[in-house]
């Protein structure tokens, strides 16, 4: 049905977060051989207009022939401490009116 629709819309993405639960090394799951399946047909017509991203934070878990399947894979480092604490700034710095409380409602 997702493909289906991606197809009727396309051009179209699909993203899939936590892709490894779904194509996870080992399952012999349904929907893990159905969407094995739809990747076959996108990459073998090149006339569909449908793009599929994965993302995944266990790349290791990924079935190979399941992450074989996707033309480009790229992996992003997690930050340092440095970046983390200057993006965890940057959030507070530009939200620190939502965390003010007037007097009257601390009562």
């Amino acid at each position: 049905m997702l493909f289906q629709m991606a197809k009727i819309a396309q051009p179209s993405v699909i993203f899939i977060d936590e892709i490894d639960a779904l194509l996870r090394r080992g399952t012999e799951r349904r929907g893990k051989a159905q969407f094995l399946v739809e990747m076959d047909r996108l990459s073998s017509n090149s006339e569909f207009g449908v793009f599929v991203i994965g993302a995944t934070g266990r790349p290791q878990e990924m079935d190979e022939d399941a992450s074989g399947r996707f033309a480009k894979q790229i992996f992003i480092e997690m930050p340092d401490k440095k970046a983390r604490e200057k993006m965890l700034g940057k959030i507070v710095e530009e939200h620190k009116n939502a965390f003010e409380l007037r007097d009257e409602e601390i009562e």
